[in-house]
């Protein structure tokens, strides 16, 4: 029974143990994890625990490129077969909604399992260097394991509930902000406010166990439970169980309402009967005019997602504001924070628009050519009779104008909070500091160009691979003074690699 549902998993992990791809990046994965051994080996005598110190960056690490594969790989398992048009040919040839699941979401799983699984021999090396038990080895890449998962089958529920592979990403993204950010925020404010008079605390005993719940599923409190150097915990945690259960319960709903959610496309109306389909009366506003510059127009609307996301962008930091700073008066001494809230309002916007703005440019680097590549317009855009680099500054220009909002919310803190926003310019013009500020900034503008390559280069997952390499490049094999020359020179070589890539 289960042999033709089974097929088209069967025949991707077979394509996927084929491709040389794919061991590249296990390889790539496993480097990590070595030269960070390697590392933490010559310098063991700085630190009172090595092992735990290395084994506490590995962890954390796989945590964050698993949260980034999760948004740019597991959520568009579905997605790309309705952004080409294929998943109606796919049902026609007789593949239920078993069978995509199995073969489009749940290979994807598997690989990235075996990314962890090579890791495990290496990542034990470190009870070697002391700080660390092989208990808290498995526990850690059992948590990890839960987590992935989790968000291989979260992600497939959203590629299924998602129009297209942007709407599906932009879910997940919602999805994991409140399940990693606003539980614990709201765990927090729940539990400064209990009890609650006036014959509501029932509620609010309710809503504040939930969140908890949710606080303890979630695999960073489990991470820094773990490694901790008291830990006598069991490996099968609520975390693990509570995880494996929710995948479950996301692939089942997957597989309920996969017909309702991808069986609803409207066929194409021809021009005769989108015509006779038309409505009496026209519409009264003008439609919008293209741009001087039409590029940086269509990447404004098609890939920023225009001006209703930026009005909803808008909305949602100042309640992300707000909502952090009623966090920190709910959990601090409020003589503390009255005594002057618009400047501690205006750090609060400064600090987190600093992290979105940082968050915006990483996603526009990695699908700023990535929508030519896969409907092959690439080659098309290149036939106008302009350059590569004037177009790759006006796709740029028209993206940036995204940032808006942030750059809106940050000078608004700005001009609450002079003081500090004159304290962090200092930064960059102080010495030693300034050293130091600058060179996080070049290795970020290299983050970004290594990200816009790796998207012309490979199908999924430029995001997590990029910050892959540079963590091998930077953590592990480069000192910060050679770092500079290394920039120089990889710049360089991404440019014309990037172009040449463009033009082909």
């Amino acid at each position: 029974m289960w042999t033709p549902s089974l097929a088209l998993l069967t025949r991707a992990l077979r394509m996927d143990a084929r491709l040389m791809r794919a061991h590249i990046v296990r390889m790539l994965f496993l480097g990590i994890v070595f030269f960070s051994l390697l590392i933490t080996h010559a310098s063991s005598g700085r630190f009172g625990a090595p092992g735990l110190e290395f084994f506490w960056k590995i962890a954390w690490l796989n945590a964050i490129l698993l949260t980034l594969a999760g948004i740019g790989f597991f959520s568009t398992a579905i997605t790309e077969e309705k952004d080409e048009g294929m998943l109606g040919l796919l049902r026609m040839a007789g593949m239920g909604p078993l069978v995509l699941l199995l073969g489009k979401s749940t290979s994807r799983m598997m690989s990235a399992l075996l990314i962890l699984g090579v890791q495990i021999p290496f990542a034990l090396l470190a009870v070697t260097l002391g700080g660390v038990t092989v208990h808290q080895v498995l526990a850690v890449y059992g948590a990890l394991a839960a987590y992935l998962v989790l968000l291989a089958n979260l992600g497939l529920f959203c590629s299924v509930a998602g129009s297209g592979s942007a709407s599906a990403s932009g879910l997940m993204t919602l999805v994991l902000g409140l399940f990693l950010i606003g539980a614990p925020l709201i765990d927090a404010a729940l539990a400064s406010t209990l009890p609650v008079p006036g014959g509501t605390g029932t509620v609010w005993t309710a809503a504040a166990w939930v969140s908890s719940r949710l606080v303890a599923a979630s695999v960073f409190v489990r991470l820094n439970t773990i490694l901790d150097i008291s830990f006598a915990g069991s490996v099968w945690s609520f975390q693990v169980w509570s995880n494996f259960a929710a995948a479950g319960a996301f692939f089942g709903l997957s597989w309920l309402l996969f017909d309702r959610l991808t069986g609803s496309a409207r066929p194409l109306l021809g021009p005769l009967r989108a015509l006779r389909n038309a409505p009496d009366r026209l519409p009264t506003r003008s439609p919008r005019r293209v741009w001087v510059s039409p590029i940086a127009w269509k990447d404004f609307h098609f890939l920023a997602g225009g001006r209703k996301i930026m009005i909803a962008k808008t909305i949602l930091y100042g309640l992300t504001i707000a909502g952090f700073w009623g966090y920190l008066i709910s959990t601090s001494p409020r003589p503390m924070y009255w005594r002057n809230p618009l400047e501690e309002i205006g750090q609060i916007a400064m600090l987190e628009m600093i992290g979105a703005i940082v968050l915006e440019l990483s996603l526009l680097a990695s699908s700023l050519f990535r929508g030519e590549v896969k409907d092959r317009t690439l080659p098309l855009l290149m036939m106008l009779p302009r350059t590569t680099g004037s177009i790759a500054y006006a796709k740029t220009g028209g993206a940036l104008l995204s940032l808006g909002p942030a750059v809106g919310w940050f000078c608004v803190g700005a001009v609450l909070a002079p003081d500090s926003f004159v304290d962090g310019l200092e930064l960059f013009f102080t010495y030693p500091s300034a050293v130091f500020a600058w060179l996080y900034v070049l290795i970020f503008a290299l983050f970004l160009y290594l990200t816009v390559y790796l998207s012309l280069v490979v199908k999924w997952g430029a995001l997590p691979l990029a910050i892959g390499l540079l963590s091998l490049a930077f953590g592990c094999c480069l000192s910060p003074f050679s770092a500079l020359f290394a920039f120089v020179a990889l710049c360089r070589t991404l440019k014309s690699r990037c172009s040449s890539r463009i033009i082909c």
